[in-house]
């Protein structure tokens, strides 16, 4: 039987809300939490906070809460965040959408997790709109996080200025995010994550990947993906440290935009990083890099040596043509 070489961790028994955010130093309330990374827009700790409170109260005056399953539909984003956090602390379960689905992929997760409410953004909504109707929600069900005709916005939401609802529930058992699985064996499976078990893969993370609070770190795995969503967001976010979202990634856009934002941490999956095009690589700034999936190397947090011709994206700051 193999045992990790890690000492035992100690998990709070908490809602992921109150572990992120609960102890939020006021002094740090001024800090950077997201950088947009196609447009440098910042979101500072406690505009974040306020801003998951209003949405979660908005939400539980449409009587969103404990039981109401909600589907995300969503690049990264900062908005990715708000809206995440703000369904969980609310009290309800998370769907966390394959951005790249077609209507009918999006319509069986919405079925198949009892989903009642979608968000989305404008360029995802026509196929959203479709399987949000074959999955029997109305247009005012479904928000569309940037707005348009005939649907809640965000701004809406938080506009209302609710105050967040007080709920309660066993951490351990409550579900907090229903990812879907690939489908590679069959059709997608839904995967049922609780509060606690975000919570403890958090702290996980801390013991191996050790993000600091003056790191700016580049998203570049999806939010949807159970990856991206606690190895880089919520992981993140639990460090104080600021991240910066990536829409879509490609290995130019990633480096561009490590360079810009100044993004010194990255994760990767070995796939990915395999088919990154040729690019002449210039001096990091990059001081780390994460790889994990099944096939990935034995040791997969490393500081990133010197750079080279053949280094991965996730080791560079900055790429041309």
């Amino acid at each position: 039987m193999t045992t990790s070489t890690f000492p035992e961790i100690q998990i709070p028994s908490t809602s992921v809300y109150d572990y992120l955010f609960g102890d939020l130093d006021p002094a740090l309330t001024d800090r950077v939490a997201l950088i947009d990374g196609t447009t440098g827009d910042e979101t500072t700790y406690g505009q974040l906070v306020a801003r998951i409170d209003a949405l979660a109260g908005a939400l539980a005056e449409r009587g969103v809460g404990i039981g109401t399953v909600v589907g995300l539909l969503c690049p990264n984003t900062p908005a990715f965040a708000i809206v995440f956090h703000g369904i969980l602390r609310a009290g309800a379960t998370v769907t966390t959408i394959n951005s790249l689905y077609k209507p009918g992929e999006i319509e069986n997760q919405l079925r198949d997790a009892g989903a009642t409410w979608l968000f989305t953004v404008s360029p995802l909504l026509e196929g959203a709109s479709l399987a949000a109707t074959h999955a029997g929600l109305g247009e005012d069900n479904v928000i569309v996080l940037d707005g348009a005709p005939g649907h809640p916005s965000l701004t809406d939401l938080l506009s209302e200025g609710r105050t967040a609802p007080e709920v309660s529930f066993d951490p351990a058992t409550h579900l907090a995010v229903l990812p879907y699985s690939s489908g590679t064996t069959g059709r997608p499976k839904g995967v049922m994550l609780t509060h606690r078990n975000l919570v403890a893969n958090v702290e996980q993370s801390k013991r191996v990947i050790g993000v600091a609070e003056t790191d700016r770190v580049l998203a570049v795995l999806p939010f949807f993906h159970i990856y991206g969503l606690t190895v880089l967001l919520n992981y993140a976010l639990g460090c104080r440290a600021s991240l910066v979202t990536m829409p879509a990634s490609t290995c130019r856009n990633s480096c561009a935009s490590s360079a810009r934002r100044s993004a010194p941490g990255c994760s990767s999956l070995p796939r990915s990083r395999s088919r990154w095009p040729s690019i002449r690589w210039s001096r990091t700034s990059i001081s780390r890099r994460s790889t994990s999936s099944s096939p990935a190397p034995p040791r997969s947090t490393e500081p990133s040596p010197k750079p080279s011709r053949s280094a991965s994206a996730a080791r560079c700051a900055r790429a041309t043509e």
